[in-house]
């Protein structure tokens, strides 16, 4: 990596964990919240590629997560936000509406979280909980 393209990552890295933190808006009935930062992580991958987005969604994200009392969900966060900030980067070029993409990526967010809470409670019936809450995050991302 180049020392700007470390810079923007290092960048947008904080841009994440800031719009994320800064911004909780918790859901009730879950122990979540909602917040802004998966616009920056979308914005990362769009602009800056895949390895940014990836880069920027995990880490910022994660870093939320080990900050806010969370630390058992930053594993499964840093490879579902990175996985966002990848596919915004990786699809941006295949003639794909913006808005589509966006809300693609968002699906892979709410299937991620479900994938991982069924790990960490060992139900699915628990997890499907999340579900309409991880939606509505989605749904403010994009």
């Amino acid at each position: 990596m180049k020392t700007r393209r470390i810079v923007l990552t290092a960048i947008f890295i904080a841009l994440v964990y800031v719009a994320t933190l800064i911004i909780q808006i918790p859901i009730p009935g879950t122990s979540g919240y909602v917040n802004l930062g998966d616009s920056f992580i979308l914005l990362s991958g769009y602009f800056f590629g895949p390895i940014t987005g990836f880069i920027a969604g995990g880490f910022g994200s994660a870093l939320t997560d080990l900050s806010t009392g969370y630390g058992l969900w930053a594993p499964f966060t840093l490879i579902i936000k990175g996985i966002i900030g990848l596919l915004m980067g990786y699809f941006k070029n295949r003639k794909l509406n913006v808005y589509l993409l966006a809300v693609f990526a968002e699906i892979w967010m709410v299937i991620g979280y479900l994938l991982g809470g069924t790990i960490l409670t060992g139900s699915l019936a628990v997890s499907l909980g999340s579900v309409p809450a991880n939606s509505i995050q989605g749904i403010i991302g994009v």
